[in-house]
């Protein structure tokens, strides 16, 4: 950026945009679209999973030995937030 533009409030350059046009509601259409998108999906899972049961994957060598008698994997993620109930951060 030049010197002369920094410390600038950008938002002076949107002042003549109206606000049906201005980059908040694009942002906000597009947000709505995906949640609609993904309440969709989820509602099709949902329905197929009261119907069928979760489907069952072999769990990996490194899995196998932290699974229960008569545990089953039925997903696995790469990551995980994990928070203990009432804000304990024992974990």
């Amino acid at each position: 950026m030049h010197l002369a533009g920094r410390g600038r409030d950008r938002s002076a350059d949107l002042a003549d945009v109206p606000t049906e046009d201005g980059p908040a509601l694009r942002d906000a259409e597009a947000t709505a679209a995906r949640i609609e998108d993904d309440e969709g999906r989820a509602a099709v899972a949902r329905e197929r999973f009261s119907a069928e049961p979760l489907p069952v994957l072999d769990p990996d060598e490194a899995l196998l030995g932290h699974l229960n008698h008569g545990e089953r994997v039925h997903a696995l993620r790469s990551r995980a937030i994990l928070r203990a109930p009432g804000g304990d951060n024992a974990l």
